[in-house]
């Protein structure tokens, strides 16, 4: 983001300036004639600049070039050399204290104004600001000491398991970023161990200039060891208080941990009916002469109905719309069901879903789908009806297991089958696992889910098959603020039991389009039938990489590849034909960043495009993330 204020500022004041003098000399001539008249009155001098001494230290330099009045202004010059001199002193300070953020404590610097280089108008020089940087040498860790108020003596040093939690190594270059997170990590890591109040009163580095070495102290005030007690809830209107309750993660007598506490007011806030949760610890106080610390939640309760609606298009599908309407508290248990309808030149066709939580306890969630929908695709023509109902249980944190029977009623037309009546009785199971940190653009974290359905058709095909797949994501923020973060997912499917035939067309699996390999059409990778209508497949593999770049605070830019296949054969990659090797695509996305989401508008190309059946791009536009 720096590289662009500098860029944007200058042009920013010259485009002001500009505007100003315009309006000058429109409104007023006889004043803009005597002030241009004046001599010396639009005089500048310009410069060039650099940094001389750290040369391929390019962090260092950019981060000097960054807080520079002088690097900053350069396209907008000083009146005099006098000017010039006035910028540069003032950088001066500017650059120690960044070097002395960094470890350089003995770092000096310098100017002159000397050399000239061309300018691009011919036959002209430009004077040549110099910054003549000597760092000193790096200052290094030599010792943490730790002094506690509770027990007063003199400094202890940090032993090696603090120093391997705080995440510092004796010897290791020091910098005041090092060190104030080693301060946050040591109050964190004393509240997440049962004390609720501790924290950093004070440091105090001493430097020693010859050794080139640093000395931290840090003053720490534990307060009294405790354990979880009661807990308030502040806030309430619609919701029962058993909602809130249903999300603490402690028991009465756990001893006290900051992280449990972070845990809950997460859970809290993804039930979805509030939009403010706070959980705290009260006062040291309040704990008098007990072992015990009350806490208190706060919370402000959102809106409990919601009502939504997407417009998506893909260039192998055309325009499409999603709405729907949610109620989050339809029982004041935090009960939610939502309607949701879709209508495109593929599908059209409308879903209930319902989920009733702490069904039958606090863990388990009842949980029914029902969905009933009309498709013509190339692969196949359908009408069906579906439902499900099943229990979600909270094995851990992240983990959750999903259960349950499931039927569905179809007529369905397929280029291979006869088609006629499916009549689908099953079960299915689904286990999910999720630590990302945001369901639409998330920056850190995994996910997993496994799904597991037997199922039998009692219509036409009077078949029995097993569907299994497995499909992850990870993301990874590159940098501090997360302006790239790369994004990988995989899949991988099969189904047994049966012949592709004697498997209904809809559970068949299907590879390309927006959801899957973007610079291929809906459902078009896989086998094909003497018209290129696809066939699907009993097996599915697809793997694809993002590289999410923000470029602003609302603009983001996303190069991305993609591979898969569907392949006839139960295991990928076990049939000879060469056209079920892997196909891979490649693109770019556009990203606009909203407060619920991101706005997605991808464009992908196929790679080794097959004729006759593969456009030469698709592009695709929704709301979120592809994965």
């Amino acid at each position: 983001m720096r590289f662009l204020n500098r860029a944007l500022g200058p042009f920013f004041l010259t485009t002001v300036s500009l505007v100003v003098t315009v309006l000058v000399m429109s409104s007023e001539p006889s004043v803009a004639q005597t002030l241009t008249a004046q001599p010396g009155l639009t005089e500048t001098f310009p410069y060039q600049a650099r940094i001389e001494g750290i040369e391929g230290e390019d962090d260092l330099v950019e981060a000097l070039e960054t807080v520079s009045i002088s690097f900053g202004s350069i396209d907008d010059p000083p009146g005099t050399r006098a000017g010039l001199n006035r910028r540069a002193e003032a950088d001066l300070e500017r650059f120690r204290q960044v070097l002395s953020s960094r470890g350089f404590y003995n770092a000096t610097v310098n100017y002159r104004v000397d050399g000239v280089v061309e300018d691009s108008v011919e036959g002209s020089t430009l004077p040549v600001l110099v910054f003549d940087v000597d760092t000193g040498g790096a200052f290094v860790l030599a010792d943490i000491l730790i002094v506690e108020t509770n027990s007063p003596g003199d400094p202890e040093p940090a032993d090696d398991e603090l120093l391997a939690i705080l995440g510092i190594e004796i010897g290791m270059m020091t910098s005041a970023d090092l060190v104030l997170g080693a301060e946050a990590k040591l109050a964190r890591h004393y509240q997440s161990t049962g004390y609720p109040f501790a924290k950093v009163e004070s440091r105090r580095a001493v430097i020693n200039r010859e050794n080139l070495t640093q000395t931290v102290t840090f003053t720490l005030k534990t307060g009294p060891l405790a354990y979880f007690d009661t807990l308030q809830i502040i806030g309430l209107n619609e919701v029962d208080d058993a909602v809130v309750q249903r999300a603490v993660a402690w028991e009465t007598n756990d001893l006290y941990d900051i992280r449990v506490v972070e845990r809950t007011q997460r859970s809290i806030l993804e039930t979805g009916l509030f939009r403010v949760v706070t959980v705290y610890p009260t006062g040291e106080e309040q704990m008098a002469a007990r072992d015990y610390v009350p806490m208190v939640t706060e919370v402000k309760e959102a809106a409990h109905r919601s009502f939504g609606a997407q417009l998506t298009f893909a260039t192998d599908i055309g325009p499409g719309v999603e709405t729907y309407w949610e109620h989050r508290n339809f029982e004041g248990g935090g009960e939610k069901i939502r309607l949701s309808a879709e209508a495109s030149s593929l599908e059209a066709g409308f879903g209930l879903d319902f989920r009733k939580p702490a069904y039958p306890n606090d863990k388990t969630t009842l949980v029914a789908e029902g969905e009933f929908k009309q498709t013509n695709s190339d692969a196949f023509d359908e009408l069906h009806l579906s439902s499900f109902v099943g229990l979600e249980h909270q094995l851990s944190n992240r983990w959750r297991l999903t259960a349950g029977p499931t039927f569905e009623i179809a007529d369905q037309d397929d280029t291979e089958t006869e088609g006629g009546l499916v009549l689908l009785a099953g079960l299915r199971g689904i286990a999910r696992r999720d630590n990302s940190n945001d369901p639409l653009n998330p920056s850190k974290g995994s996910r997993l889910e496994f799904v597991v359905e037997p199922y039998h058709d009692f219509g036409e095909t009077e078949s029995t098959f097993l569907s299994t797949s497995a499909l992850g994501s990870a993301y990874l923020a590159i940098d501090y603020d997360a302006d790239f973060i790369l994004a990988g997912r995989v899949q991988v499917g099969t189904i047994l039991g049966a012949e592709r035939d004697r498997i209904p067309a809809s559970k068949r699996f299907y590879s390309g389009g927006g959801g899957s390999i973007r610079g291929y059409g809906f459902q078009e990778l896989g086998p094909l039938d003497t018209d290129n209508d696809p066939l699907g497949g009993r097996s599915i593999f697809e793997v694809g990489v993002e590289l999410r770049t923000r470029i602003t605070e609302t603009i983001g830019i996303v190069p991305f590849v993609e591979a898969g296949n569907v392949y006839e054969s139960e295991i990928p990659f076990d049939d000879p034909s060469e056209e079920d090797d892997l196909r891979y695509s490649a693109g770019l996305g556009f990203r606009y960043f909203t407060g619920i989401g991101p706005v997605r508008a991808d464009i992908a190309f196929p790679i080794e495009k097959r004729p006759d059946i593969d456009d030469d791009f698709q592009f695709y536009v929704s709301f979120g993330q592809a994965f």
